[in-house]
């Protein structure tokens, strides 16, 4: 029985230490394309929302940092798809920081207008889901229900699975 445990230990640790191994792998490539003189800037953009992502819950000033840059490097391409999504990353790492709802939700609305013209439905309702559970944690749960169930209506005409799914989670938590 002690075999099997610290076999399993070293399994774990084995395990967890190759997953840091190659996120920190992915870092180092994503940072690289982003420093590169060479790469389009579309690439860049692509390159700088998925490192923000990776830093959204766990360093949340170089995701905020992060999130500003991608905003600035979009309206500077007049990318406004691009836009949409960095002001969801940036309401998001807010929303991790515990900043106040009004600066949140000011995020997400930045990010709704830049959407009026690329009709996105996915991605909007993943900002007004983000906005739901923000609404939510603040504990104004007349709001964050009507959010979640406006992005559902969304994920239902998209017929997109993922969506419905969280919407549903979202809402039931409520």
């Amino acid at each position: 029985m002690k075999i099997r445990l610290h076999l399993l230990t070293i399994i774990v640790s084995c395990s967890f230490s190759t997953m840091l191994i190659a996120q920190n792998a992915i870092i180092d490539s994503l940072e690289q394309l982003i420093d590169s003189r060479h790469v389009h800037d579309t690439i860049k953009m692509i390159a700088l929302d998925e490192l923000g992502w990776i830093y959204a819950e766990t360093d949340f000033d170089k995701s905020e940092t992060i999130a500003k840059k991608l905003i600035a490097l979009s309206k500077k391409n007049k990318h406004y798809l691009q836009l949409a999504k960095s002001y969801n990353l940036l309401g998001s790492v807010y929303g991790y920081q515990s900043k106040d709802l009004e600066i949140i939700i000011g995020a997400y609305n930045k990010g709704l207008q830049a959407l009026e013209n690329e009709k996105n439905e996915l991605i909007r309702a993943n900002m007004l889901n983000n906005m739901g559970l923000d609404y939510q944690n603040a504990g104004i749960n007349d709001k964050a229900f009507s959010l979640h169930q406006e992005a559902l209506q969304i994920g239902e005409n998209e017929k997109h699975t993922y969506t419905i799914m969280l919407c549903l989670n979202n809402i039931a938590t409520i």
